[in-house]
């Protein structure tokens, strides 16, 4: 079977050690792979607890209840890329990376570093996207037992236009964060509201708020089908507020999550 999707490039981005930053318990829709840089941290999944400090990588995989925190006395600071992407799941199991073994060590840590870094300093929502999706799938080889160099890594299109591309890529990478909200996506595209809301209302016949609530609420729905809970698949989603978010999920489905949690096995 063709696949439709090879491999995505979502997001980039650096996490200071002055922070103690910790995420979770949640679920995320993609793949996640964080390089710490310096300190150590604590990582648990329904496999168990995993520790991983400086030089190592550690991995979260998509609808994974996961929860990861940084070791007080010696918090960590890492750098991450989110992606998604049907070969990226091959490339990651090829190097014995699973749920089950988060916690990898760069082969060739020069040669790692070296790609992790120039992936940082791509604009990947503009100009530089494919060649940057072209440096992951690098990144990603370099934890298999067997390359695949001649493997081509194109990203999927979405809406075919690139102002809405970028918007949907935006929303996919965002809507997790309770800030999130269409003046932080119209800041982001460096448009107004009007301009944002006429593209959205032109390709999809809704308005971008609307996009953004629907898609939250499907992604909500995907985690609770997988066994989050109502609390969980919330602050997954964006909603600060777990009794708003059965209210926001009623009015868009005719029920609400319990009833989701009440029909599985």
């Amino acid at each position: 079977m063709e696949k439709t999707n090879i491999l995505s490039l979502l997001e980039v981005g650096h996490q200071n050690c002055s922070d103690l930053h910790e995420w979770g318990p949640g679920m995320r829709p993609c793949f996640i792979l964080h390089y710490i840089k310096r300190g150590s941290g604590t990582l648990k999944t329904e496999y168990g607890t995993f520790f991983a400090g400086q030089g190592q990588c550690f991995f979260i995989w998509p609808y994974a209840v996961i929860h990861y925190f940084p070791n007080p006395e010696d918090p960590w600071e890492y750098e991450w890329v989110n992606f998604e992407g049907e070969f990226a799941e091959e490339l990651l199991l090829s190097g014995s990376i699973s749920p089950k073994n988060p916690i990898l060590t760069p082969q060739n840590p020069n040669r790692f570093l070296t790609y992790f870094d120039l992936l940082l300093q791509m604009d990947i929502y503009h100009c530089e996207q494919k060649e940057a999706v072209c440096l992951l799938g690098a990144i990603l080889s370099s934890f298999s037992k067997e390359a695949s160099p001649s493997e081509s890594f194109l990203p999927s299109p979405t809406a075919g236009i690139p102002r809405l591309d970028e918007a949907l890529l935006l929303i996919k990478t965002n809507y997790h964060r309770s800030s999130f909200d269409i003046e932080s996506l119209c800041q982001m595209l460096r448009i107004n509201r009007m301009t944002l809301y006429r593209d959205f209302n032109s390709h999809f016949q809704m308005s971008p708020k609307k996009y953004l609530d629907e898609y939250r609420i499907s992604q909500a729905e995907l985690m609770l089908q997988k066994g989050a809970s109502v609390k969980t698949a919330a602050l997954s989603c964006g909603y600060s507020d777990p009794l708003y978010f059965s209210k926001a999920f009623k009015r868009a489905r005719g029920f609400t999550p319990k009833v989701i949690k009440l029909q599985l096995p």
